[in-house]
């Protein structure tokens, strides 16, 4: 056996050990990278389409990630609507609190609630309430809901960062891990 037969032998092996190992794990790793962009993209979409402070929609959308083996990255998100006492500011919750239903209402980032007022529920936390009648009781606690634009968005931004983004990750990853099988 000559030289040069060792050598494609061993360069057939090599491809076979990067074919096996490391395009799974560069793919797994494009994966995760598209999947933090179209959770960034997305949040920031839904943040500014209600009007939402970006800090209570973060706690609600999770990322699943790829692994070598199982490659899907799943973006998922809880869409449960955010009380409207998220919205107020602090200036806002000290000097309304307390003070009684005003006919106006509450106003908090561009949002109106007619008849509404701010005070603490039975959990001791800050909310904003409406009366459901003339009564005293039933109240509501006014919730803002994401549901909606979260369903027109995310996917939209999804198929978006996967079309621009995933190949470009992915040629970046494997050039990263294939300098190591590189002669020096």
């Amino acid at each position: 056996m000559s030289q040069l037969d060792r050598q494609i032998k061993s360069y057939i092996k090599k491809l076979k050990k990067i074919n096996r190992i490391e395009v799974p794990r560069a793919s797994a790793s494009a994966l995760n990278k598209s999947a933090a962009i179209a959770k960034t993209r997305s949040m920031r979409g839904i943040s500014k389409e209600t009007r939402v402070p970006l800090k209570e929609i973060r706690k609600r959308v999770k990322i699943g990630k790829a692994t070598s083996k199982k490659q899907v990255a799943e973006l998922k998100s809880y869409v449960r609507p955010v009380s409207a006492s998220k919205l107020l500011t602090k200036a806002q919750i000290t000097n309304k609190m307390g003070t009684g239903t005003n006919r106006q209402g509450v106003r908090a980032k561009g949002y109106m609630w007619e008849g509404a007022f701010i005070n603490r529920g039975k959990n001791q936390n800050v909310q904003v309430f409406r009366r459901k009648g003339a009564a005293r009781l039933p109240i509501e606690a006014i919730k803002v809901e994401i549901d909606g634009p979260a369903q027109r968005i995310v996917p939209k931004v999804v198929t978006r960062v996967m079309k621009s983004d995933y190949a470009r990750l992915l040629k970046t990853d494997l050039e990263f891990r294939l300098r190591k099988y590189q002669v020096r």
